[in-house]
Protein backbone atom coordinates (compact mmCIF):
# COMPACT_ATOMS: atom_id res chain seq x y z
CA UNK A 1 0.00 0.00 0.00
CA UNK A 2 3.10 2.51 -0.63
CA UNK A 3 1.14 5.67 -2.00
CA UNK A 4 3.46 8.32 -4.02
CA UNK A 5 1.78 11.30 -2.59
CA UNK A 6 0.69 13.77 -5.31
CA UNK A 7 -0.51 16.34 -2.63
CA UNK A 8 1.95 18.97 -3.66
CA UNK A 9 0.45 18.88 -7.16
CA UNK A 10 -2.15 21.43 -7.91
CA UNK A 11 -5.02 21.36 -10.30
CA UNK A 12 -3.25 24.33 -12.38
CA UNK A 13 -0.31 22.08 -13.03
CA UNK A 14 -2.36 19.23 -14.41
CA UNK A 15 -4.75 21.81 -16.53
CA UNK A 16 -1.39 23.32 -17.96
CA UNK A 17 -0.21 19.64 -19.07
CA UNK A 18 -3.59 19.59 -20.93
CA UNK A 19 -3.41 22.30 -22.50
CA UNK A 20 0.05 21.49 -23.64
CA UNK A 21 -0.59 17.98 -24.88
CA UNK A 22 -3.44 19.56 -27.20
CA UNK A 23 -0.94 22.39 -28.24
CA UNK A 24 1.96 20.16 -28.79
CA UNK A 25 0.89 16.38 -29.55
CA UNK A 26 -2.85 16.67 -30.69
CA UNK A 27 -4.14 14.59 -27.41
CA UNK A 28 -1.36 11.88 -27.86
CA UNK A 29 -2.90 8.65 -25.96
CA UNK A 30 0.15 7.25 -25.33
CA UNK A 31 3.51 9.04 -24.10
CA UNK A 32 6.93 8.21 -24.47
CA UNK A 33 9.73 8.74 -22.08
CA UNK A 34 10.06 12.09 -23.97
CA UNK A 35 6.13 12.86 -24.37
CA UNK A 36 6.38 12.74 -20.52
CA UNK A 37 8.93 14.81 -19.68
CA UNK A 38 7.12 17.48 -22.25
CA UNK A 39 3.69 17.13 -20.97
CA UNK A 40 4.81 17.19 -16.70
CA UNK A 41 8.11 17.44 -16.68
CA UNK A 42 7.97 20.94 -15.08
CA UNK A 43 5.85 19.65 -12.39
CA UNK A 44 7.39 16.49 -11.65
CA UNK A 45 10.90 16.94 -9.56
CA UNK A 46 11.51 13.05 -10.79
CA UNK A 47 10.60 12.24 -14.55
CA UNK A 48 12.52 9.05 -14.52
CA UNK A 49 10.74 7.74 -11.48
CA UNK A 50 6.98 9.06 -12.14
CA UNK A 51 7.29 7.73 -15.63
CA UNK A 52 8.26 4.10 -14.59
CA UNK A 53 5.18 4.55 -11.92
CA UNK A 54 2.76 5.09 -14.74
CA UNK A 55 3.88 3.25 -17.87
CA UNK A 56 3.98 -0.23 -15.02
CA UNK A 57 5.08 -3.16 -16.99
CA UNK A 58 3.95 -1.36 -20.33
CA UNK A 59 6.80 0.96 -22.90
CA UNK A 60 4.08 3.86 -22.75
CA UNK A 61 2.17 5.69 -20.04
CA UNK A 62 -1.79 6.02 -20.84
CA UNK A 63 -2.56 9.76 -21.20
CA UNK A 64 -6.20 9.50 -19.61
CA UNK A 65 -4.91 6.93 -16.94
CA UNK A 66 -2.55 9.64 -15.98
CA UNK A 67 -4.21 12.98 -16.02
CA UNK A 68 -7.35 10.92 -14.08
CA UNK A 69 -5.58 9.41 -11.72
CA UNK A 70 -3.19 12.29 -10.55
CA UNK A 71 -6.25 14.43 -10.75
CA UNK A 72 -7.71 12.31 -7.73
CA UNK A 73 -4.81 12.89 -5.62
CA UNK A 74 -3.52 16.74 -6.47
CA UNK A 75 -4.11 19.29 -4.13
CA UNK A 76 -7.70 20.53 -5.36
CA UNK A 77 -11.32 20.66 -4.00
CA UNK A 78 -13.35 17.71 -5.15
CA UNK A 79 -15.69 20.11 -7.29
CA UNK A 80 -13.08 20.93 -9.49
CA UNK A 81 -11.05 17.61 -9.36
CA UNK A 82 -14.38 16.32 -11.03
CA UNK A 83 -14.89 19.16 -13.39
CA UNK A 84 -11.63 18.48 -14.63
CA UNK A 85 -11.80 14.42 -15.36
CA UNK A 86 -15.44 15.10 -16.24
CA UNK A 87 -13.87 17.52 -19.63
CA UNK A 88 -11.11 15.32 -20.08
CA UNK A 89 -13.71 12.12 -21.76
CA UNK A 90 -16.55 15.38 -22.84
CA UNK A 91 -14.48 14.87 -26.17
CA UNK A 92 -17.06 17.01 -28.41
CA UNK A 93 -17.38 19.87 -25.39
CA UNK A 94 -20.61 19.68 -24.90
CA UNK A 95 -21.36 18.76 -21.66
CA UNK A 96 -22.76 15.99 -22.02
CA UNK A 97 -20.93 12.37 -21.45
CA UNK A 98 -22.41 8.98 -23.50
CA UNK A 99 -22.64 5.79 -21.06
CA UNK A 100 -19.46 4.87 -22.74
CA UNK A 101 -17.94 7.63 -22.33
CA UNK A 102 -18.64 7.26 -19.00
CA UNK A 103 -17.36 4.45 -18.59
CA UNK A 104 -14.17 5.01 -19.80
CA UNK A 105 -13.62 7.84 -17.78
CA UNK A 106 -13.98 5.56 -13.97
CA UNK A 107 -12.13 2.96 -15.13
CA UNK A 108 -9.11 5.86 -16.33
CA UNK A 109 -10.03 7.08 -12.60
CA UNK A 110 -9.85 3.84 -10.87
CA UNK A 111 -7.28 2.61 -13.27
CA UNK A 112 -5.02 5.83 -12.27
CA UNK A 113 -5.54 5.67 -9.02
CA UNK A 114 -4.45 1.73 -8.42
CA UNK A 115 -1.09 2.79 -10.72
CA UNK A 116 -0.29 4.93 -8.10
CA UNK A 117 -0.85 3.11 -5.33
CA UNK A 118 0.98 0.02 -6.59
CA UNK A 119 -1.67 -2.69 -6.52
CA UNK A 120 -2.90 -2.24 -10.50
CA UNK A 121 -1.39 -5.69 -11.21
CA UNK A 122 -3.90 -7.29 -8.99
CA UNK A 123 -6.73 -4.72 -10.10
CA UNK A 124 -6.44 -4.81 -13.69
CA UNK A 125 -7.81 -8.64 -14.83
CA UNK A 126 -11.03 -7.72 -13.71
CA UNK A 127 -11.65 -3.89 -13.12
CA UNK A 128 -13.97 -3.46 -16.83
CA UNK A 129 -16.65 -5.24 -15.90
CA UNK A 130 -17.51 -3.92 -12.69
CA UNK A 131 -17.07 -0.66 -13.70
CA UNK A 132 -19.06 -1.15 -16.74
CA UNK A 133 -22.02 -2.16 -14.26
CA UNK A 134 -21.25 0.99 -12.27
CA UNK A 135 -21.64 2.81 -15.77
CA UNK A 136 -25.29 1.25 -16.07
CA UNK A 137 -25.88 1.73 -12.51
CA UNK A 138 -25.35 5.86 -12.59
CA UNK A 139 -27.99 5.71 -15.33
CA UNK A 140 -30.16 3.74 -13.56
CA UNK A 141 -29.68 5.90 -10.67
CA UNK A 142 -30.77 8.84 -12.22
CA UNK A 143 -33.04 7.53 -14.34
CA UNK A 144 -31.14 8.34 -18.00
CA UNK A 145 -31.84 6.44 -20.85
CA UNK A 146 -28.64 4.37 -22.03
CA UNK A 147 -28.98 6.03 -25.59
CA UNK A 148 -29.21 9.44 -23.54
CA UNK A 149 -26.14 11.15 -22.45
CA UNK A 150 -25.20 12.33 -19.28
CA UNK A 151 -24.68 16.31 -17.93
CA UNK A 152 -22.19 17.21 -15.33
CA UNK A 153 -24.73 18.51 -13.06
CA UNK A 154 -26.18 15.00 -13.04
CA UNK A 155 -22.86 13.13 -12.68
CA UNK A 156 -21.69 15.67 -9.85
CA UNK A 157 -25.31 14.85 -8.12
CA UNK A 158 -24.18 10.92 -8.55
CA UNK A 159 -20.75 11.02 -7.08
CA UNK A 160 -21.87 13.52 -3.95
CA UNK A 161 -24.74 11.08 -3.26
CA UNK A 162 -22.62 8.06 -3.73
CA UNK A 163 -19.04 8.76 -3.34
CA UNK A 164 -17.74 5.04 -4.75
CA UNK A 165 -14.25 6.14 -6.01
CA UNK A 166 -13.94 7.82 -2.53
CA UNK A 167 -14.95 5.05 -0.60
CA UNK A 168 -12.65 2.68 -3.40
CA UNK A 169 -9.34 5.14 -2.92
CA UNK A 170 -10.33 4.91 1.11
CA UNK A 171 -10.13 1.10 1.28
CA UNK A 172 -7.67 0.27 -1.67
CA UNK A 173 -5.36 2.95 -1.88
CA UNK A 174 -5.28 6.26 1.03
CA UNK A 175 -3.59 3.98 3.85
CA UNK A 176 -6.96 3.81 5.61
CA UNK A 177 -7.46 -0.31 4.80
CA UNK A 178 -9.26 -0.69 7.98
CA UNK A 179 -7.80 -4.58 8.70
CA UNK A 180 -4.76 -3.20 8.94
CA UNK A 181 -5.46 0.02 11.47
CA UNK A 182 -7.66 -2.70 13.11
CA UNK A 183 -4.47 -4.76 13.46
CA UNK A 184 -2.48 -2.04 14.95
CA UNK A 185 -5.16 -0.92 17.28
CA UNK A 186 -5.58 -4.43 18.48
CA UNK A 187 -1.63 -4.49 19.42
CA UNK A 188 -1.99 -1.39 21.23
CA UNK A 189 -4.66 -2.37 22.92
CA UNK A 190 -3.67 -5.70 24.45
CA UNK A 191 -0.48 -3.31 25.61
CA UNK A 192 -3.16 -1.27 27.44
CA UNK A 193 -4.92 -4.42 28.91
CA UNK A 194 -1.49 -5.72 30.55
CA UNK A 195 -1.20 -2.34 31.85
CA UNK A 196 -4.40 -2.54 33.29
CA UNK A 197 -4.67 -5.67 35.05
CA UNK A 198 -0.90 -5.01 36.52
CA UNK A 199 -2.61 -2.10 38.71
CA UNK A 200 -6.04 -3.43 39.05
CA UNK A 201 -7.95 -5.38 42.18
CA UNK A 202 -11.70 -6.57 42.28
CA UNK A 203 -13.88 -4.00 44.20
CA UNK A 204 -16.29 -5.98 46.32
CA UNK A 205 -18.44 -2.95 46.60
CA UNK A 206 -18.80 -2.85 42.61
CA UNK A 207 -19.80 -6.74 42.18
CA UNK A 208 -16.38 -7.71 41.92
CA UNK A 209 -15.38 -5.78 38.88
CA UNK A 210 -11.75 -5.39 38.16
CA UNK A 211 -10.87 -1.59 39.20
CA UNK A 212 -7.82 0.56 39.45
CA UNK A 213 -7.70 3.12 41.93
CA UNK A 214 -7.87 6.96 39.98
CA UNK A 215 -6.07 9.04 42.19
CA UNK A 216 -2.63 6.57 42.24
CA UNK A 217 -2.82 5.51 39.07
CA UNK A 218 -5.46 7.08 37.16
CA UNK A 219 -2.99 9.31 35.24
CA UNK A 220 -0.86 7.14 34.00
CA UNK A 221 -3.24 4.33 32.78
CA UNK A 222 -4.23 7.50 30.55
CA UNK A 223 -0.76 9.15 29.53
CA UNK A 224 0.01 5.58 28.53
CA UNK A 225 -2.60 5.65 26.01
CA UNK A 226 -0.57 8.08 23.97
CA UNK A 227 2.67 8.33 21.83
CA UNK A 228 5.29 9.67 24.71
CA UNK A 229 5.14 13.20 22.34
CA UNK A 230 1.69 13.56 22.82
CA UNK A 231 1.02 12.80 26.21
CA UNK A 232 -1.69 15.14 28.17
CA UNK A 233 0.00 16.88 30.78
CA UNK A 234 -1.71 18.52 33.66
CA UNK A 235 -5.44 19.39 33.36
CA UNK A 236 -5.82 17.65 29.61
CA UNK A 237 -4.64 14.56 31.65
CA UNK A 238 -7.08 15.07 34.87
CA UNK A 239 -10.05 15.74 31.95
CA UNK A 240 -9.75 12.38 30.76
CA UNK A 241 -9.30 10.10 33.93
CA UNK A 242 -12.37 12.73 34.88
CA UNK A 243 -14.16 11.33 32.10
CA UNK A 244 -13.78 6.96 33.24
CA UNK A 245 -13.50 7.57 36.76
CA UNK A 246 -16.59 6.39 38.62
CA UNK A 247 -16.64 6.54 42.69
CA UNK A 248 -12.69 7.16 42.82
CA UNK A 249 -12.27 4.24 40.92
CA UNK A 250 -11.39 3.08 36.81
CA UNK A 251 -13.02 0.24 35.98
CA UNK A 252 -12.06 -1.76 32.71
CA UNK A 253 -15.00 -1.31 30.36
CA UNK A 254 -14.46 2.79 30.40
CA UNK A 255 -10.81 2.42 30.24
CA UNK A 256 -10.87 -0.09 26.95
CA UNK A 257 -13.37 2.26 25.42
CA UNK A 258 -11.50 5.82 25.95
CA UNK A 259 -8.30 3.61 24.60
CA UNK A 260 -10.15 2.70 21.44
CA UNK A 261 -11.88 5.82 21.10
CA UNK A 262 -8.37 7.38 20.89
CA UNK A 263 -6.58 4.83 18.98
CA UNK A 264 -8.86 4.72 15.99
CA UNK A 265 -8.65 9.05 15.70
CA UNK A 266 -4.68 9.03 16.00
CA UNK A 267 -4.76 6.19 12.97
CA UNK A 268 -6.93 8.17 10.94
CA UNK A 269 -5.68 11.62 11.40
CA UNK A 270 -2.24 10.60 10.10
CA UNK A 271 -0.80 14.08 9.50
CA UNK A 272 -1.46 14.38 13.76
CA UNK A 273 -3.46 17.52 13.52
CA UNK A 274 -5.75 16.60 16.39
CA UNK A 275 -8.57 16.68 14.40
CA UNK A 276 -10.16 15.06 10.89
CA UNK A 277 -12.46 16.42 8.01
CA UNK A 278 -15.81 15.59 8.24
CA UNK A 279 -15.84 13.65 5.37
CA UNK A 280 -13.92 11.49 7.80
CA UNK A 281 -16.16 10.48 9.35
CA UNK A 282 -17.34 6.91 7.88
CA UNK A 283 -13.40 5.99 8.39
CA UNK A 284 -13.70 6.95 11.89
CA UNK A 285 -16.23 4.77 12.59
CA UNK A 286 -15.07 2.15 10.31
CA UNK A 287 -12.31 1.87 12.21
CA UNK A 288 -13.53 2.21 15.53
CA UNK A 289 -16.33 -0.21 15.32
CA UNK A 290 -14.67 -3.01 12.63
CA UNK A 291 -17.20 -2.96 10.16
CA UNK A 292 -18.35 -0.34 7.60
CA UNK A 293 -20.98 1.98 9.21
CA UNK A 294 -24.63 2.42 7.66
CA UNK A 295 -24.86 5.79 5.69
CA UNK A 296 -27.80 6.93 8.40
CA UNK A 297 -25.34 6.25 11.06
CA UNK A 298 -22.82 8.49 9.37
CA UNK A 299 -24.89 11.07 8.93
CA UNK A 300 -26.34 11.08 12.46
CA UNK A 301 -22.68 11.39 13.93
CA UNK A 302 -21.93 14.15 11.40
CA UNK A 303 -24.71 16.34 13.21
CA UNK A 304 -23.84 15.04 16.29
CA UNK A 305 -19.67 15.87 15.60
CA UNK A 306 -20.03 18.62 13.70
CA UNK A 307 -23.37 20.79 14.74
CA UNK A 308 -21.44 24.09 13.42
CA UNK A 309 -20.91 23.00 10.11
CA UNK A 310 -16.94 24.13 10.52
CA UNK A 311 -16.00 21.09 8.27
CA UNK A 312 -13.88 19.62 11.37
CA UNK A 313 -14.22 16.67 13.78
CA UNK A 314 -11.98 17.91 17.29
CA UNK A 315 -9.86 14.82 18.79
CA UNK A 316 -11.43 15.79 22.19
CA UNK A 317 -15.34 16.30 20.56
CA UNK A 318 -14.77 12.57 19.47
CA UNK A 319 -13.33 11.26 22.43
CA UNK A 320 -16.20 12.83 24.61
CA UNK A 321 -18.48 11.45 21.91
CA UNK A 322 -17.55 7.78 22.00
CA UNK A 323 -15.89 6.73 25.71
CA UNK A 324 -18.29 5.12 28.18
CA UNK A 325 -19.90 7.59 30.83
CA UNK A 326 -19.47 5.87 33.54
CA UNK A 327 -21.95 8.13 35.39
CA UNK A 328 -24.64 5.70 33.36
CA UNK A 329 -24.27 3.50 36.98
CA UNK A 330 -25.65 6.87 38.78
CA UNK A 331 -28.36 7.89 36.00
CA UNK A 332 -31.87 8.28 37.53
CA UNK A 333 -34.78 6.86 35.24
CA UNK A 334 -35.72 9.93 33.50
CA UNK A 335 -32.14 10.14 32.14
CA UNK A 336 -31.98 6.39 30.65
CA UNK A 337 -35.27 7.45 29.15
CA UNK A 338 -34.00 11.22 27.55
CA UNK A 339 -30.96 8.58 25.75
CA UNK A 340 -33.59 6.42 24.84
CA UNK A 341 -36.40 9.19 23.28
CA UNK A 342 -33.29 10.41 21.04
CA UNK A 343 -32.06 6.92 19.50
CA UNK A 344 -36.10 6.45 19.35
CA UNK A 345 -36.56 9.82 16.68
CA UNK A 346 -32.95 8.54 14.72
CA UNK A 347 -35.02 5.27 13.51
CA UNK A 348 -38.04 7.21 13.42
CA UNK A 349 -36.84 7.82 9.76
CA UNK A 350 -40.56 9.08 8.32
CA UNK A 351 -40.94 11.15 11.59
CA UNK A 352 -44.82 9.84 12.16
CA UNK A 353 -43.70 9.96 15.77
CA UNK A 354 -44.14 5.69 15.26
CA UNK A 355 -41.80 2.66 15.31
CA UNK A 356 -42.05 -1.56 13.66
CA UNK A 357 -41.50 -4.01 16.08
CA UNK A 358 -38.07 -4.50 14.99
CA UNK A 359 -37.23 -0.33 15.58
CA UNK A 360 -38.61 -1.11 18.80
CA UNK A 361 -35.86 -3.69 19.72
CA UNK A 362 -33.25 -1.59 17.84
CA UNK A 363 -33.58 1.49 19.63
CA UNK A 364 -33.03 -0.06 22.72
CA UNK A 365 -30.29 -2.07 21.35
CA UNK A 366 -28.25 1.04 19.87
CA UNK A 367 -28.95 2.94 23.50
CA UNK A 368 -27.25 0.31 25.11
CA UNK A 369 -24.80 -0.33 23.35
CA UNK A 370 -23.82 3.43 23.24
CA UNK A 371 -23.44 2.69 27.30
CA UNK A 372 -21.13 -0.34 26.98
CA UNK A 373 -19.30 1.21 24.08
CA UNK A 374 -19.98 0.09 20.43
CA UNK A 375 -16.58 -0.58 19.73
CA UNK A 376 -16.11 -2.87 23.00
CA UNK A 377 -18.23 -5.15 22.00
CA UNK A 378 -17.16 -8.28 20.22
CA UNK A 379 -19.62 -9.40 16.95
CA UNK A 380 -20.84 -12.25 19.23
CA UNK A 381 -21.46 -10.15 22.20
CA UNK A 382 -23.87 -8.00 20.04
CA UNK A 383 -25.41 -11.17 18.49
CA UNK A 384 -26.76 -11.49 22.19
CA UNK A 385 -27.50 -8.52 23.08
CA UNK A 386 -29.27 -7.65 19.60
CA UNK A 387 -31.51 -10.78 20.96
CA UNK A 388 -32.13 -9.55 24.22
CA UNK A 389 -33.49 -6.33 22.52
CA UNK A 390 -35.20 -7.90 19.89
CA UNK A 391 -37.23 -10.26 22.51
CA UNK A 392 -38.08 -6.71 24.08
CA UNK A 393 -39.94 -5.52 21.24
CA UNK A 394 -41.80 -9.37 20.80
CA UNK A 395 -42.59 -8.82 24.21
CA UNK A 396 -43.56 -5.25 23.97
CA UNK A 397 -45.68 -5.71 21.32
CA UNK A 398 -47.37 -8.36 23.21
CA UNK A 399 -48.03 -6.43 26.29
CA UNK A 400 -50.74 -4.27 23.85
CA UNK A 401 -52.11 -7.29 22.24
CA UNK A 402 -50.54 -5.74 18.95
CA UNK A 403 -50.07 -7.34 15.47
CA UNK A 404 -46.42 -7.50 14.46
CA UNK A 405 -47.09 -5.35 11.23
CA UNK A 406 -48.38 -2.06 13.22
CA UNK A 407 -46.80 0.66 14.39
CA UNK A 408 -46.05 1.81 18.37
CA UNK A 409 -45.67 5.50 19.76
CA UNK A 410 -43.27 6.76 22.26
CA UNK A 411 -45.83 6.96 24.54
CA UNK A 412 -46.92 3.46 24.43
CA UNK A 413 -43.19 2.27 24.43
CA UNK A 414 -41.84 4.35 27.80
CA UNK A 415 -45.17 2.77 29.94
CA UNK A 416 -43.30 0.16 29.66
CA UNK A 417 -39.67 1.10 30.16
CA UNK A 418 -40.03 0.48 33.95
CA UNK A 419 -40.28 -2.79 33.86
CA UNK A 420 -37.09 -3.45 32.44
CA UNK A 421 -35.93 -2.83 35.93
CA UNK A 422 -38.10 -6.06 36.41
CA UNK A 423 -37.81 -7.39 33.64
CA UNK A 424 -34.21 -7.35 33.18
CA UNK A 425 -32.90 -10.34 34.70
CA UNK A 426 -35.67 -12.54 32.34
CA UNK A 427 -34.33 -10.93 29.30
CA UNK A 428 -31.10 -12.16 30.43
CA UNK A 429 -31.69 -15.53 30.97
CA UNK A 430 -32.96 -15.66 27.28
CA UNK A 431 -30.22 -14.61 25.77
CA UNK A 432 -27.61 -16.44 27.60
CA UNK A 433 -30.10 -19.84 28.22
CA UNK A 434 -27.38 -22.02 26.79
CA UNK A 435 -24.39 -19.99 26.86
CA UNK A 436 -21.94 -18.63 29.48
CA UNK A 437 -20.57 -16.25 27.49
CA UNK A 438 -18.18 -13.60 29.33
CA UNK A 439 -19.64 -10.35 27.81
CA UNK A 440 -22.50 -11.05 30.21
CA UNK A 441 -20.67 -9.41 33.24
CA UNK A 442 -20.32 -6.30 30.44
CA UNK A 443 -24.03 -6.64 30.03
CA UNK A 444 -25.03 -7.01 33.62
CA UNK A 445 -22.33 -3.78 34.35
Amino acid sequence: RTLVSYRNVKLADLKETYYVLGQTMRYKERLDRDDFETVAGFWLHDVDKHFEIWRGPNRFVDTWMFLAGAAVFCNAKIADKLKFVYSLFDYDDKGELSQNELTVLILASVRGMARLAGVLSRLDAFLSLPVNSLSKHVFNYLKIDPDEKITFKEFQRWFYREKTVIQFVRYYVDGTDVRFLARKKHQKMKELKELFIKYAKPRKDMGNHLAVKAAKHGTKLVKAIFPEEDEPEGEDAQNLVDLIEHHGAIFFPPYMALTSTVQSFRLVDKQNLGRVEVNEIKALLWVLTEKEPLEKRVQFEQGLLDPDHTGYVTQGKWISNHAIDPSTLDKKQQDYLADLKKNFDVLDMDKDGKLNIRACGEFLYETILRYMGDHHVSSEGKRYLSGVCAWFGQWLFKQYNRAEHLLMDWKEVSEYIPTLEEKGPQFMEEAFKFQTHPMRKLFIY
